[in-house]
């Protein structure tokens, strides 16, 4: 029955893989580990023993302050304390990207530890104990991993493609569902913890010959006589064979390509190109067949009405949670969605023109106002984009809308990505909104040159007051943090460039002098020999 067992996870591997992690632990998501190396980690502890100094005292508090920052929720007093005193710790999109830190500090205490072993080798070898602690802990630790796999960590991920459940029981389910009975399906479970176990213990097992390796050469050294040299080449050597094995798990042959090969990585379809042959200017395009949050490919060729980045506009995401998400047609359309690409009658893949989409600019008549942000959301599902501006009273001022007569227009005469143009006419003073994402700081609107306020309307557009008559109105990206950055760059390179030449200036004054005091000692020298 046990073989049998074994036959039938074989035969529903795919099905396994599917509803599996190859990551099993505590976190929620990961991309891979933090691999610091089994020889880097051997020779940054015996550096924490040997290194002389304040320096050594620093590194090692600050391994520990980003490894306590790494655990996030699991230290949350530390890690609040960050937030709420260090300016910019709450733009990292993962508390464990600080390990880099330590991806630093290791390596440089392993380069220091192996500058004090070959420094002082005479008076290391009277006393021997240390390193053959240090090495004999590391080797312990390794070897009750080894036998006992569980003993750190689970064989369990926290990791689901449903909420609710954990990794075991979705497997469970999708077992039942594929008509598993319960003593086959634990058989499976049984084997894939198995499989992660024999995985752990290869690669502990792995890093203990790596560690005695390590540590024997250094013992060999520090007893025998053999030149220094031959340890730091051993010791890279061994470090080189470590780190390119692990690294070749995640970056090999199979992620490159000829570039002959990969001459158009996103092949443009027919729906693309039919797309691209519109000549307006500027409009977006809805994609049905993507995530709007997680579709990165739409944006190839067209401005897409979703996209992916990590670091997400918190107000736009409402807006896809909120409304596009449920296909909202009010909100698509002052979104100037132009084109929604989905699937035909023939399920293939094509795109509609949405002819109710409002277009870049347009003047409404009237203002609708509200109380708060949660109100100025809500009312998207109820109000007339064409005809309608939503502003939240806190930011409304006085503003003035009339009904556009005929003959009055607004509209986009040049588009660049920080810089838009738009041409106006209007018989009277009247309120226009753009299709375009409000964002402060940064933007700046002018009227015939000069600058004028605009609001955030419909909760992510913008708006302005208008006066009557015919007008140039241009939005341009000037963020001040652009602007102090480029001044502190050019009187940054400028300064690098005045040390440089005053560097390079002493050098040769020295040189100089050097000259002269040799030009002086030969004088002496043959006054000496007259």
């Amino acid at each position: 029955e046990k073989e049998a067992m074994k036959a039938v996870s074989r035969a529903n591997r795919q099905l396994i893989a599917q509803n599996t992690n190859r990551y099993w632990g505590d976190q929620t998501f990961t991309s891979g580990p933090v691999y610091i190396g089994a020889i880097i980690f051997l020779l940054a502890f015996l550096g924490m023993f040997y290194i002389k100094g304040p320096l050594k005292y620093g590194l090692i508090a600050a391994a520990l302050l980003t490894l306590m920052l790494s655990w996030g929720k699991n230290f949350m007093p530390l890690t609040d304390w960050f937030l709420d005193n260090f300016p910019m710790y709450n733009k990292f999109r993962a508390v464990s990207s600080i390990l880099v830190v330590i991806e630093f500090i290791f390596p440089l205490l392993a380069v220091l530890g192996v500058h004090e072993l070959a420094k002082n080798r005479e008076e290391i070898k009277k006393n021997m104990v240390p390193v053959y602690a240090i090495s004999g802990g590391i080797a312990l630790l390794l070897i009750v991993m080894l036998i006992s796999p569980t003993t750190f960590t689970s064989m369990h991920s926290n990791i689901s493609p449903v909420p609710g459940q954990n990794e075991i029981q979705h497997l469970e389910t999708q077992l039942t569902a594929a008509n598993f009975t319960q003593s086959q399906a634990n058989s499976v479970i049984d084997d894939l913890l198995a499989a992660r176990e024999s995985l752990l213990s290869a690669d502990v097992t792995r890093s203990l010959i790596l560690v005695l390796l390590g540590a024997g050469l250094i013992i060999a050294f520090l007893l025998s006589k053999f030149n220094s040299k031959v340890l730091f080449i051993g010791l890279g050597l061994l470090t080189l064979g470590d780190l390119w094995t692990v690294d070749k798990r995640y970056l090999n042959e199979e992620n490159f390509e000829k570039a002959s090969k990969v001459t158009n990585p996103i092949p443009e379809s027919n729906v693309d190109n039919s797309i691209a042959q519109d000549p307006d200017l500027h409009y977006r395009v809805m994609n049905t067949q993507s995530r709007l949050d997680g579709d990165a490919l739409t944006s190839y060729y067209h401005n897409s009405l979703g996209g992916y980045h990590g670091a997400k506009l918190r107000r736009y995401q409402d807006i896809i949670d909120r409304h596009l998400s449920r296909s909202n047609r009010k909100v698509i359309d002052m979104l100037n969605t132009k084109y929604v690409i989905g699937l035909d009658e023939q399920k293939q893949k094509s795109a509609q023109r949405n002819s109710n989409a409002l277009g870049n600019a347009w003047f409404v008549s009237n203002i609708v106002s509200v109380n708060s942000p949660d109100e100025e959301i809500d009312k998207l599902n109820s109000f007339d984009p064409a005809n309608e501006a939503v502003i939240d009273v806190n930011l409304m001022g006085e503003h003035r809308a009339s009904a556009p007569a005929a003959g009055d227009y607004i509209t986009l005469s040049s588009y660049d990505p920080k810089l838009m143009s738009y041409k106006s006419k209007a018989s009277s003073d009247a309120y226009a909104v753009f299709s375009e994402i409000y964002y402060q700081p940064g933007w700046n609107a002018y009227l015939d040159g000069n600058l004028v306020e605009h609001q955030r309307v419909n909760y992510v557009l913008r708006g302005m007051d208008v006066p009557a008559g015919e007008h140039v109105i241009d939005f341009k990206f000037e963020p001040s943090s652009y602007s102090t950055g480029n001044t502190l760059v050019y009187i940054s390179s400028l300064l690098l460039l005045l040390l440089v030449g005053w560097s390079a200036y002493t050098w040769y004054k020295g040189q100089d002098a050097d000259m002269d005091d040799t030009d002086e000692y030969d004088r002496q020298i043959a006054l000496k020999k007259k």
